[in-house]
């Protein structure tokens, strides 16, 4: 798990919040924790919030960065065997 990851599960920590590994990148692609809203009613803007940041913004784009080079977080290889 990434540092980042690991930063943000000791914060909800403190905070009382225990958050599992399998979470994390549905949380980190929220910007409601990073002090921002997004809803349909807003007809695609994303605003700044009054709520607490549990992320920054700095942190929130690179992580989102990250996720959009590998979309799928993992690959398998699929290994096949040569027919001699």
């Amino acid at each position: 798990m990434s540092g980042i990851a690991i930063n943000f599960r000791e914060r909800l920590a403190e905070k009382g919040l225990k958050v599992c590994h399998q979470h994390m990148s549905k949380i980190l692609r929220n910007p409601f924790y990073c002090g921002m809203m997004a809803h349909n009613m807003l007809e695609g803007k994303v605003v700044e919030g009054n709520q607490e940041q549990l992320v920054s913004k700095e942190v929130f784009l690179k992580v989102n960065g990250l996720l959009k080079e590998n979309p799928q977080g993992y690959r398998i290889k699929v290994k096949t065997r040569k027919s001699h």
